[in-house]
């Protein structure tokens, strides 16, 4: 299998890798991808910002997608083979404060898929079954492989603002998150 990874720490350094398929652990599940996106992270580790000095290279990027399951860990009970998912990619330690206060996307000891280990640019991925959420079957999946940038921007209109129906916004910034919480 192949994979698209960063293999330097310099600008541009992107470069189709081997890679042996990820054989699940028992609370893993194994996705078959059939969709991921490329987010501006995803551009900035192409450029290599500061942001992803922590990587150790070689990383396969991508952490916007969707697969189906085409095999799960013994410990994995709320999903099965043949199961459409998508990956909440950020997973925090479960132990600091963010963390024990449900703001596990702003823990300062988070792992990343696609930064802390190999992502979605590859044929399969193995993901902890907690970090799952299952796809409708009659969702065209290139709709699903855009759930993690779309719940950006819904968490920032619903949780983190204000705003209510009827009421009149401005959302400055024309990119793909700014379309999606405009929509």
């Amino acid at each position: 299998m192949r994979g698209l990874a960063k293999t330097s720490r310099s600008q541009g350094a992107m470069e189709l890798v081997d890679l042996e398929r990820p054989e699940p652990g028992p609370d893993e599940a194994l996705i078959e991808i059939d969709y991921a996106g490329l987010c501006g992270s995803d551009a900035g580790i192409y450029e290599f910002e500061s942001a992803f000095e922590r990587m150790e290279l070689p990383t396969v990027i991508g952490h916007e997608y969707t697969g189906r399951i085409v095999e799960a860990g013994d410990d994995v009970s709320k999903f099965s083979v043949g199961d459409r998912v998508v990956e909440r990619p950020i997973r925090g330690c479960g132990d600091c404060y963010q963390c024990e206060m449900g703001q596990e996307n702003v823990c300062q000891n988070a792992v990343i898929t696609g930064v802390d280990h190999d992502g979605a640019y590859e044929g399969y991925v193995a993901v902890p079954e907690t970090a799952l959420n299952p796809v409708p079957e009659d969702m065209d999946p290139k709709h699903a492989a855009l759930v993690e940038p779309t719940s950006i921007g819904a968490r920032a209109v619903i949780q983190n603002s204000r705003v209510s129906p009827g009421d009149r916004v401005m959302v400055a910034g024309p990119g793909p998150i700014g379309q999606l919480t405009a929509q």
